[in-house]
């Protein structure tokens, strides 16, 4: 995959919302749904990438 220099500290939200601004077709349903896609996005990064790196923490420096 091609690396961009996009930073999750603002870029990223700006990418999103001008991505949801003025290409999803206005109306609630369609909002909601862009929403809803953020979302499942967030939790399969916590799942996936997360969740895994917090478990190898875990065993390195003992649980709390």
């Amino acid at each position: 995959m091609e690396e961009m220099d996009v930073k999750a500290d603002g870029d990223l939200n700006y990418i999103l919302f001008a991505y949801c601004k003025y290409s999803i077709p206005a109306s609630y349903n369609n909002y909601k749904n862009f929403c809803g896609e953020l979302h499942q996005a967030a939790t399969e990064i916590e799942r996936r990438i997360i969740a895994p790196y917090e478990d190898n923490k875990i065993l390195e420096n003992g649980d709390i």
